[in-house]
């Protein structure tokens, strides 16, 4: 997973986190990591001048229901 975030985080689409996880910082945006069919990591994350900050990391099996899915 760090790879890929090294790899991804900077070309990636970033989306708009849902409300819920606004508790995460300021302007939070977050990419998705599918590492199977099953799971879909959400990796939460600030972006300060040229610097990634990532706050929160958590999967489709914990926070589902705040994600379009």
């Amino acid at each position: 997973m760090v790879s890929y975030i090294k790899a991804n985080i900077i070309t990636h689409p970033h989306k708009s986190v849902p409300s819920y996880f606004h508790r995460y910082g300021e302007n939070t945006k977050y990419i998705t990591y599918n590492k199977s069919s099953n799971t879909t990591w959400y990796i939460i994350f600030e972006e300060k001048e040229e610097a990634f900050l990532i706050t929160y990391i958590t999967n489709n099996h914990i926070n589902w229901q705040y994600f379009n899915v």
